[in-house]
Parts: structure tokens; sequence; C-alpha cells
């Protein structure tokens, strides 16, 4: 068994291939798989092109957005280097995601569209510490022309340029973490005061997992609806560390009021 979350993701590409769903997301009434190669490719392509950036072990990346397989991709995109990251919920307000980004010191911030680079373009002059913000849905954003923008497409691009001249580089990454690598930070919500970010390495995570698993046994075969913010640590200890651990499928529903539509299409086996 892998050690870390990434480990884990190489462990069930290797074993599921393109066999099962990793992933599942409704959009336009649809349901777009990815299977468990998909879902390791293109957090190797994204964790090549973060490096491609500058992206250092040391950085801490945030994420601002809904829960969607790219946030899935970044985050263990970013975990392979090394890194931290920092999960914001969508609804925050500027002054939150102002507080959260200087607080972690996050140096990177990858965000869902185009709502959300508005709220931090209204802050950039506060949050001196990020060098590049990276934008997933860049619809509505043509005329966007600010050198600190790029899209998430063109982020793995680069690292599938640079895994060409260098194939060996993101297995190498990956042999540099150990378990006690800070996986996550995860924010309180500081209803007694200012919120404080919890250091959770990837031993914590996967210990989690584990035992959560001993009270509750999922198997590959189960579907897992993500409903709750990623931020939070629950969905965080369901959608990714037990997600990785057992290899179940995590599916993101349209929108949330079609939960219940998507659990009936879904079928049995819904772990929440």
């Amino acid at each position: 068994m892998g050690h870390t979350l990434p480990h884990l993701l190489v462990e069930k590409a290797q074993g599921a291939g393109s066999e099962r769903a990793a992933l599942r997301e409704k959009e336009f009434g649809i349901w777009q798989s990815f299977s468990w190669s998909d879902y390791l490719e293109n957090v190797r392509d994204f964790s090549l092109g973060l490096l491609s950036l500058g992206v250092e072990s040391s950085d801490k990346v945030a994420i601002l957005g809904d829960n969607r397989p790219e946030w899935l991709f970044s985050e263990l995109a970013a975990q392979s280097l090394g890194c931290a990251t920092v999960g914001i919920f969508p609804d925050s307000h500027i002054d939150q995601v102002k507080y959260i980004l200087d607080h972690s010191d996050a140096a990177f911030l990858i965000v869902e569209d185009q709502e959300q680079t508005d709220k931090f373009m209204e802050i950039r002059a506060d949050c001196p510490k990020i060098r590049r913000v990276i934008v997933d849905d860049m619809k509505g954003m043509r005329f966007y022309d600010d050198p600190m923008l790029i899209p998430f497409s063109h982020v793995q691009e680069m690292g599938r340029a640079l895994s060409k001249t260098q194939p060996n580089l993101f297995a190498e990454r990956l042999g540099r973490l150990t378990e006690e690598t800070v996986a996550l930070i995860a924010y309180t919500s500081g209803t007694t005061g200012l919120p404080k970010g919890a250091m959770l390495t990837h031993r914590n995570m996967i210990r989690m997992a584990e035992n959560f698993d001993r009270i509750d046994p999922a198997h590959d075969t189960d579907n897992q609806v993500s409903f709750l913010p990623l931020p939070w640590v629950g969905e965080q200890m369901t959608a990714v560390s037990w997600h990785l651990l057992k290899g179940f499928t995590v599916n993101f529903p349209e929108k949330p009021e079609t939960v219940a539509e998507n659990i009936r299409e879904i079928g049995p086996n819904i772990l929440f």
C-alpha cells in the first residue's frame, strides 16, 4: 500500500487502469467518467505543469471553487510535489479569501471560473504572496489580459511537454514524499475567533480513512456522492482519502438541488 495519497492513486491506476470509473461528473445532464488511468494522467500532467511554473515543495497551493474532478486533479498534483493544499469555500467572502491566502502563505491559487477569478482580482493587491493564478473554466474571460492568470489546460500542456523530455520526473518527485509530509491545511470555521489552519500529514489522512473503513467497510464497487464542500475535512476524508484507499467511485452532481435525482441515477451501493 502506498504511504501517501498520490502513491495510493498510482496503486489504484496500476490495478484498475481504464476498467473502472474513479470519478464521474454530471455536466449538461450527461455523466462524464474518468477512469483511474485518466485520473492519474490528469494529475501527472498538472503536477509537472506546476513544476514548470516554478512550484516548489515548500509552497502552499490554494484551491477555490466547487467540488469537481479538477479540484482532485489539482490537489493530488500539488501533493505529488510535496506541497500542502489549502481549500477555500466557493461562497467565501473576499475578506475570508484574503485572510486564508495570507495566513496560509499560499504561493499559487487555482480557481474554478470567472466568478472566483474576479473575487481574487479584487483583493490581489493585499495578497502579494500569490505568484500565479490558474483558472480552470475560462468561459467569459476572453478579454482578460493579465500575466498572472493562466488557464488550467495550458498548465497541463506544459506538464505533457516536460514529461516528454523528463519521463521519469513525476516518479522521482513521488519518491521524495513521506507519510509525514503535510498534505492538507484545513481551516476551522472561526466561530470562536479567527480561523485556524490544521496541518494534516498524509499519515493523518490515510489513518483516518483506515479507521473509518474498519467501522463501515467500503468496496471498489461502491459509489460516493460528493455534495459537501471539499474544503471541509469530512469531505476530504471520504472523497479523497477513503476513495483512494478503497477505490470506489466519487460522483459529482451537476448542482446541489439535483443530488436526490443523481442518487437515483447512480443506483445501489451509495456511500455518503
